[in-house]
């Protein structure tokens, strides 16, 4: 059991951490370093936040021990569709539900405000993410190679319907 966690909404204070910890964890675990792969990373980022629609839109941050420990977020793309994205952890706090904690608050937050469809990309190593997504329900619809990033993927386009 981990213990003194806490989920909270984001603040601006935070956008250095979305970023920054994504770039870490995909560099350190999956050799993702490419330019392109980091401004993928910076440039979606800056794009939810600078279009934030607390409405439409959320970004949970989790804290462990007061220290920002991961993510997870939803980005309107129109009023029955949603975007899940940036969902990460600290790999010294997964494997204790908090990445299913993330998701179920993320998914809460599309059918609170109504959404029909919620979609994400992901890639086909993220093995745990991935076991997340198929238990919460979401289907793969689509996949595509990608060799931008630093390392050849499988990119994956995963879909619900709420």
């Amino acid at each position: 059991m981990i213990r003194d966690i806490a989920i909270r909404p984001f603040t601006a204070e935070d956008v250095d951490f979305i970023i920054h910890g994504q770039l870490e964890l995909y560099e350190k675990e999956y050799g993702f370093t490419s330019d392109i792969w980091k401004e993928y990373i910076k440039n979606g980022v800056h794009e939810l936040v600078n279009q934030f629609d607390n409405k439409k839109d959320c970004i949970y941050i989790l804290e462990h021990n007061g220290v920002t420990s991961g993510c997870s977020a939803i980005k309107h793309i129109d009023e029955m569709t949603a975007q899940f994205r940036f969902l990460f952890l600290d790999s010294k706090i997964r494997g204790f539900g908090l990445g299913y904690k993330l998701l179920d608050m993320s998914i809460d937050f599309c059918k609170e405000n109504e959404y029909k469809h919620v979609f994400l990309w992901t890639f086909s190593t993220l093995h745990a993410a991935r076991y997340l997504y198929k238990n919460k329900g979401f289907r793969i619809t689509e996949t595509k190679e990608n060799n931008d990033w630093g390392t050849p993927i499988l990119e994956e386009l995963w879909e619900i319907e709420l």
